[in-house]
């Protein structure tokens, strides 16, 4: 994963999965919310992987398998990619705070070219809070389509 985002910056569904990584979901920070309650985020992650998960698994035992492989298609992950992206704007003015944790020490200031600029953007945060965050996921599975996740089934051997 550390080779794939070196390349072409963070790329994930939601924040939690990235494709090329099957069954592998994390709790962000790149591409979630971030907020100083790291407890209801946490919260908030487990209950979106434990949606993903059980989903994936009806699905598969409705096919009378075992087997679940979860990932997100690439165009989800760009789509989600480009959200993140969008809001990175809203969060640009931290580059110029006193060096801290918040800008890697004063790294994003010294970023110079566009494509840096991009991969930066790509690793940010939902810009949009934690609340919002949590009615875009709570959106997502209440559509009940897992739209943006490649789910294959398959027998246990």
């Amino acid at each position: 994963m550390e080779q794939k985002w070196d390349d072409s910056g963070a790329g994930t569904l939601h924040g939690i999965t990235s494709r090329d990584f099957p069954n592998f979901l994390f709790p962000g920070p790149q591409q979630a919310a971030a907020s100083a309650n790291q407890a209801f985020l946490l919260d908030l992650l487990a209950e979106h992987v434990a949606y993903i998960l059980s989903q994936a698994t009806q699905k598969a035992k409705a096919a009378g398998l075992e087997k679940v492989v979860v990932e997100p298609s690439a165009a989800a992950e760009q789509e989600w990619s480009m959200r993140i992206m969008a809001g990175a704007v809203a969060l640009a003015s931290l580059a110029g705070c006193t060096p801290s944790y918040y800008n890697r020490e004063g790294e994003f200031a010294r970023i110079s070219t566009q494509e840096e600029q991009m991969k930066a953007a790509k690793g940010g945060i939902w810009s949009r809070g934690p609340v919002n965050y949590a009615e875009v996921i709570e959106g997502w599975r209440r559509s009940g389509d897992l739209k943006g996740l490649e789910i294959t089934v398959g027998d246990s051997n």
